[in-house]
Formats: C-alpha cells, structure tokens, sequence
C-alpha cells in the first residue's frame, strides 16, 4: 500500500514552504552520482530555518562502512548522512571503534574534502539556491550527523575549527554579541552533532558557529530554535518502551506515538529519525506512514528503491 505523505506535504504548508513539485514517473532506484532532480525534489528552508522535506528520506547510518563513503549515500539520494568521530592527537578521525582509528579516515579526507570539491564544481556560494549553493545536481541539501564517541566538549572546538577552512560549505549561524541577535547563513551542508554532544551552552552562546545538535525526539523543545536543533532522534527501545509489542504491522500504539512525535517535529521545522530498528519492509512502512522524516538504514540504495516504489 502506497506510503502516507500526508504528513510531509501538511508540515511544508504549515511552514509557507514552496508547492510540491510535479511529479515525473517514478525510477525504481537512483542509478547515478548525479540524482534526478524529480526524484529529490529540492525544497527551501522556512523563515526560521525550518527543515519539511516533502518526502521520507533515508539516513545513511554508519556511512563510513561502505565501500564508498558519502558517495553511495549521495547516490541513493539519501538527506543525512552518518558519521563516527574520534577525537585522537588534534584530529577527527572517522571509526566506530577506538581501537578502529585509523589517522588517513579524517573528517576532512572521506566528508568534508569531497563535499567541498562538489560544492565548487557546482558554483560554490549561490544565493539562486535555497541552501546558498549546491553540493550535488538537485537543490537538496545534505545533513551530515556527527556522532562524538570521545568528549564532546573537548572535540566541539577542533570541529569548528576544521569548518572555518570550507567557507560557504555549512550552515553558518551569527551571533550578535552585543544584542544577541542571531543571523543564520544558509550552506548546503547542516552540521549535526550526535553522541557525546557538546554543552548546549556553548552553540548557543557562540558568535559564530558552523554546528547545531541532534535533539531528543521525545524531549521538549517546541522553545528552541530550529537552526539549534534542525533534528531528532530516538532509539527503538525508547519507542517500544512506550508502546510496548514489537515492530510489527498490528502495533497501532507503536503507529500513534510515532506519529504524534514526528508531526510535532514537522511542525517545529525539525527532521525526525528513529534508530535502531530493523532494516526491514515492515519497520520502513510503519516509520514511512508515521511521517519519520529520516528512515534509519544501513542499505541506502534499497531503501531509497522502496521508499519511491511506495510514493503514490
């Protein structure tokens, strides 16, 4: 059965974000580097710097581990994008394990630095597009997830740093440090930080800061801006433990909490993910129908098959 997108479409309105864009016939999968613009239609951040995507996405979890980092992701049209970081001698290096770290898998070398190339190749700053400029053919944006495995406040800062050397590339948010008055730069990159997070004091205190948080999907924060937490995420366990019963078809306790979750994340302007739960037709399905904006995967290009296989 065709997938919801009922709640997409009501949380772009909600947010005065531009009209659906038509619809060619649907591929079964995205085949190039390059996707089709109709299968990730583009949308704008809303004037607060809402995300409402007008479709599902994936979420490339533990991108790292492919054969080709960020370009299989890219490839299967996938919104977010997931990494692991170390903080290890000054640098960010990208594993799941301490004990994985290897000094030539850097933030820069396997995200950034790509990202970067694209982003050029593409016009570089370009106020035309939505996001200030494009890191791949369609206007969609990439949120790249973050995930600290050492302290976060002693790796926020090296982050920062690294970003200052690809201007243009990411969010950017001013602060005024007289007024405190915030002025947001779009990029076509949306820092999130996940895992051992940073003292939530110190983004929002920041003059200038090229990061933002993965929030809490169950947690309060209808009082904070979008740009502070453009997303939010939630375990499975953290889901079952409310609904009780499993990831099945029958669980409607299951369906109401995820729904009830992701429209208020809709409607804060904020991208919403659930993970841990199993890579299977049945857990997409009841996420797809809750309105979860960012279906967790570790198969980007099968997800992305099923995910358009189900839009009407």
């Amino acid at each position: 059965m065709p997938i919801n997108i009922k709640p997409f479409v009501i949380a772009a309105t909600a947010l005065a974000l531009s009209m659906i864009a038509c619809a060619g016939p649907t591929p079964t999968t995205s085949q190039h580097d390059q996707p089709n613009p109709e299968l990730l239609p583009p949308f704008e951040p809303g004037q607060n710097h809402e995300l409402a995507p007008r479709r599902p996405y994936g979420h490339a979890h533990n991108d790292y581990e492919h054969a080709r980092p960020l370009t299989t992701a890219l490839t299967a049209g996938a919104l977010a994008i997931e990494a692991d970081v170390h903080l290890v001698d000054g640098q960010l290096l990208v594993a799941h394990d301490a004990d994985e770290v290897d000094p030539n898998k850097t933030i820069q070398s396997l995200y950034l630095d790509p990202l970067f190339q694209r982003f050029t190749t593409l016009g570089g700053i370009n106020p035309a597009h939505p996001f200030n400029g494009r890191v791949r053919e369609s206007s969609l944006p990439v949120v790249l997830m973050i995930d600290f495995k050492t302290d976060g406040d002693d790796a926020w800062p090296v982050l920062e740093s690294i970003l200052y050397n690809y201007p243009g590339l990411a969010r950017t948010i001013h602060r005024d440090h007289n007024t405190g008055n915030i002025t947001v730069v779009e990029g076509p990159v949306i820092i999130a930080i996940s895992g051992n997070r940073p003292d939530i004091d110190s983004l929002r205190n920041a003059r200038i800061r090229r990061t933002a948080i993965d929030g809490g999907l169950f947690v309060d924060l209808q009082n904070e801006p979008a740009h502070l937490y453009p997303m939010v995420s939630a375990s499975d366990n953290m889901a079952l433990d409310q609904s009780g019963g499993s990831w099945s078809p029958g669980n409607t306790a299951l369906q109401s909490i995820l729904r009830t979750a992701a429209n208020k994340a809709a409607l804060e302007g904020r991208l919403s993910r659930i993970w841990g739960a199993p890579d299977s037709y049945t857990s997409w399905d009841i996420q797809l129908n809750a309105g979860i904006t960012l279906i967790n995967n570790d198969d980007p290009i099968a997800l992305e098959a099923y995910i358009t296989s189900q839009l009407p």
